[in-house]
């Protein structure tokens, strides 16, 4: 007969294996919540950043937009003024004072009996009437403006909001443009925490208190 004699230190060794596997059974969910944790971060993480760079593309199109209209003879770039009493009412509004131009006709007409015919225009605007060529000399005139149209556009480039007004023509003659904004236009509503960050912070603390009450009931049966 022959015996299988063993060592000490193999002994522990192969202790130390059945005690690992007895642990790896009865704690075989432990993996698992890891596993869903660090998908759960990945998950957030790539969003994360995905969000970043979205932002840096659209503060990149802001600016570019921004210094294209500065250097349009038309458009009027200005800053908008932050009021505190437009949150909650509306995002933004705008003031813009057109003044009204001198219009100079120099034109020639045609005789009919005693009345002489006109009609005068230019890019901005149209005249035509009739006036008697004999005492009282009796006029009548009728000016008409072409249609234009104003390009209004209010944009958050950070810190600061913009005001953009470009009329369609160099017909209009904007004498003053005045801008207000909402504090939420800017995004003070993303103050503080992500809402990202927020949900990710409960699903990572109600899986902690999960692990933490499966590992003291498996410490009890120890």
């Amino acid at each position: 007969m022959t015996w299988d004699w063993q060592s000490p230190k193999e002994l522990k060794i192969m202790l130390k294996l059945k005690l690992l596997l007895v642990l790896i059974k009865r704690n075989w969910k432990i993996p698992v919540y890891l596993i869903m944790v660090f998908v759960a971060f990945k998950f957030y993480w790539n969003i994360k950043q995905d969000l970043k760079a979205a932002e840096r593309r659209e503060h990149n199109l802001k600016s570019e937009m921004i210094e294209r209209f500065k250097k349009d003879s038309l458009a009027i770039v200005k800053k908008a003024e932050i009021t505190d009493s437009l949150e909650g009412v509306i995002l933004a509004q705008a003031e813009i004072k057109i003044k009204p131009d001198t219009i100079k006709i120099m034109t020639t007409g045609t005789k009919h009996g005693d009345w002489i015919d006109f009609e005068w225009e230019d890019n901005c605007f149209s005249s035509w009437g009739r006036f008697e060529d004999r005492e009282p000399y009796r006029l009548e005139q009728f000016i008409y403006q072409k249609p234009f149209s104003l390009d209004i556009i209010i944009t958050d480039l950070k810190p600061d909001i913009y005001g953009i007004v470009r009329p369609s023509n160099n017909c209009v003659n904007i004498e003053s443009v005045n801008f207000q904004s909402a504090p939420d236009l800017k995004g003070a509503c993303r103050d503080g925490f992500d809402k990202g960050e927020f949900f990710l912070g409960c699903g990572l603390t109600a899986i902690s208190f999960i692990l933490y009450n499966l590992l003291n009931k498996k410490a009890r049966h120890f």
